[in-house]
């Protein structure tokens, strides 16, 4: 690994580490929060064409077929699924105590790997089943206490463990699809694809949430801030994967980002005062060991393949 790409991991993990927090500390303007993220990836890509426009890079009739491909059908059904990805995944975090959330949505990599298989082909091999295996019963001994209905010290309910299960099994899905899509687009082309479809589910989400009274409407000082801060922890974590799927394969990728895990985890006991208990350190255990069989056999893969 050559120093700018280390560089570029070092602020795509840093990102990783915010976006959980970012998450946490909005939670009473969910929906506005994803809506303000949703404009800024519009602004951005947009801006990009505009720019790339009049300084003569694309033409008139490139521009057109930019904007075209991005809300075609298929485009606009594959933001849309993006969009309740992202949305349960807010949520869920939201809701949930760090140092169990995050394990859980670090599952994405087995799912990643799933859909690599179904949609690329890519084989499934030993080692990603018994990562799984170990992940699995990560997840179970980090939810015992509320999977066994006993008391738990942590509050929240289930039914967000549910959502952001489902939320990192979608998460799997959209990595590969938008890995494929990224091999022949530029970077505002992926963020304009995916947030234009997009759009339409955030503003459906906040306009109900906010009349039905379910959420309070921000202040124009907090949307500033959010607008501040979600324009570069989203435009800069989808700006630093691209560059790095240039360079890296899929499922590499995705097992560097993995060590934001103990990262958020300690977020989660010190930040947010989280209470650590011998079964969540134990499951943790079991999360982590499974990545990094993950990682040790999948670079041995990678190696055997490439001589």
């Amino acid at each position: 690994m050559n120093v700018v790409t280390f560089i570029k991991y070092s602020f795509a993990l840093m990102i990783s580490v915010l976006r959980p927090i970012l998450f946490k500390e909005y939670k009473k303007y969910i929906s506005s929060t994803m809506l303000i993220s949703i404009l800024c990836l519009l602004i951005y890509s947009n801006g990009i064409f505009i720019y790339k426009y009049y300084t003569g890079i694309i033409d008139k009739e490139k521009l057109y077929e930019k904007m075209k491909k991005g809300i075609s059908l298929k485009n606009v059904l594959i933001s849309c699924i993006s969009q309740i990805r992202f949305s349960l995944k807010f949520i869920c975090i939201s809701m949930l105590p760090l140092s169990i959330s995050i394990p859980i949505a670090k599952l994405d990599i087995i799912f990643t790997e799933f859909f690599d298989y179904l949609i690329n082909g890519q084989p499934i091999t030993y080692n990603i089943i018994s990562s799984t295996i170990l992940l699995l019963i990560g997840i179970f001994i980090l939810n015992y206490d509320k999977i066994m209905n006993n008391k738990s010290s942590d509050n929240y309910k289930l039914i967000y463990l549910i959502g952001l299960i489902i939320s990192t099994i979608l998460v799997g899905f959209i990595n590969v699809y938008y890995s494929n899509y990224d091999k022949h687009n530029d970077v505002e082309d992926v963020m304009y694809t995916e947030s234009a479809g997009a759009l339409i589910i955030a503003l459906i989400i906040c306009y109900y949430n906010i009349s039905r009274k379910k959420e309070k409407k921000p202040d124009i000082k907090t949307i500033l801030t959010i607008f501040l801060v979600t324009l570069f922890i989203f435009n800069g974590s989808i700006v630093l994967k691209w560059e790095l799927l240039k360079t890296e394969p899929l499922i590499r990728n995705q097992l560097i980002m993995n060590l934001s895990i103990p990262i958020t985890f300690l977020i989660g006991l010190f930040y947010y005062k989280e209470k650590l208990n011998i079964k969540k350190f134990i499951g943790l255990i079991f999360v982590m060991t499974g990545i990094i069989y993950y990682v040790y056999t999948s670079n041995q893969y990678y190696t055997d393949k490439q001589k």
